[in-house]
């Protein structure tokens, strides 16, 4: 989830330093710079999978099908260093919901326990079989705790056996954060380095920008530098997790090979093709109103294998609830007994 919004936002915020005057290029620019100032914004972000074919040829996205979609409400408030987000996912034709409340400082991620007394019940084929009964037996003998909040990174270490602490957690945010801004500056220089005329203005206050598969080849491995660089990226898989650095070392080696073979396989073929079309809508007052992000790859006589879209809207601010005191969190004695209790009667009702 995490992961998703922070793609959507740095696409957002990647011209926020350019400058000019009233070309195209300067408008498009300085919109998203005057956007970007606000320390309090709330944004909706949806993107869905309109077509992909071959996706099992593909290493970096075999896990995606037509259809799929994330759809997300956020709220940041940089004062704060807070952001809540409301998040609905569509994947393999299963919707699931969830609410996760963030502290941007020490990187802590809280989950309304609420939030699983109001899932669908088309959604519960997510935690399978077994899962789903187990899970409707944990809450309906955990009423007491519908008030509270999950510790995302307590829940995960006790139910999946790996442990994450409080140093490490902020450690990694810290990481995050840096990385993000690193990144972005690196959009920035690239960007600021294109033609005027890749920017062209289209009717109803419209801005469009066009990156094509060299463009996007030479982004990626400067991208890419910054995230090797140091070793961040290694040290962000590694960080508080029960995997070695030899192993996080091999992970991330494997991705980057993989990443550049298939971007340059991409761009010596001649009978395919990928863009990234951006379109910026301003409102009457030349603010931003929305951000159109469309990922295009086409094969020989123009059919479409991929076709992935993003759109980002700006709405108005909806404030972020403060982080929850320590009462109001779920703790790992409440949350064994839950479990426990869950699973007892599980088997008791299964004999």
């Amino acid at each position: 989830m995490k992961k998703a919004i922070s793609l959507g936002l740095a696409l957002l915020l990647l011209f926020t330093t350019l400058s000019g005057c009233s070309s195209p290029k300067s408008n498009f620019t300085s919109t998203l710079r005057q956007f970007s100032l606000n320390e309090q914004y709330t944004l909706n972000v949806q993107t869905t999978m309109n077509e992909f074919v071959n996706h099992e040829q593909s290493a970096l996205f075999k896990n995606l099908e037509k259809g799929d979609s994330l759809s997300a409400k956020v709220s940041i408030d940089e004062k704060q260093k807070t952001t809540f987000a409301d998040v609905n996912v569509y994947k393999s034709r299963v919707p699931f919901h969830f609410e996760a409340l963030q502290n941007n400082k020490t990187g802590r991620v809280y989950i309304p326990v609420n939030t699983l007394y109001k899932l669908n019940e088309d959604s519960k084929p997510v935690f399978g079989k077994d899962g789903q009964k187990i899970l409707d037996f944990v809450l309906a003998h955990n009423t007491a705790l519908k008030a509270k909040y999950l510790d995302f990174y307590e829940t995960a270490q006790n139910l999946l056996g790996f442990t994450i602490n409080q140093v490490a957690a902020e450690k990694q945010a810290n990481e995050i954060r840096r990385l993000e801004k690193e990144t972005l500056q690196v959009l920035y220089d690239f960007l600021n380095q294109m033609d005027e005329s890749n920017f062209k203005q289209e009717k109803g206050r419209k801005i469009s920008l066009q990156l094509d598969k060299q463009d996007l080849s030479e982004l990626a491995s400067e991208v890419m530098q910054v995230w090797d660089k140091d070793d961040a990226a290694v040290r962000l898989l590694s960080t508080g997790k029960e995997i070695s650095k030899t192993e996080a070392k091999r992970i991330w080696s494997d991705l980057k090979e993989t990443s550049k073979a298939e971007m340059k396989k991409l761009v010596a073929a001649k009978d395919e093709d990928l863009s990234v079309q951006l379109t910026l809508m301003q409102d009457a007052d030349s603010k931003f109103k929305d951000l159109k992000i469309r990922t295009l790859r086409t094969s020989a006589g123009n059919k479409t294998l991929f076709d992935f879209s993003t759109d980002i809207e700006a709405l108005p601010f909806e404030v972020v609830q403060k982080m929850p005191e320590e009462n109001k969190i779920v703790n790992k004695k409440e949350l064994d007994k839950a479990i426990s209790d869950g699973l007892k009667k599980y088997l008791e009702a299964t004999r």
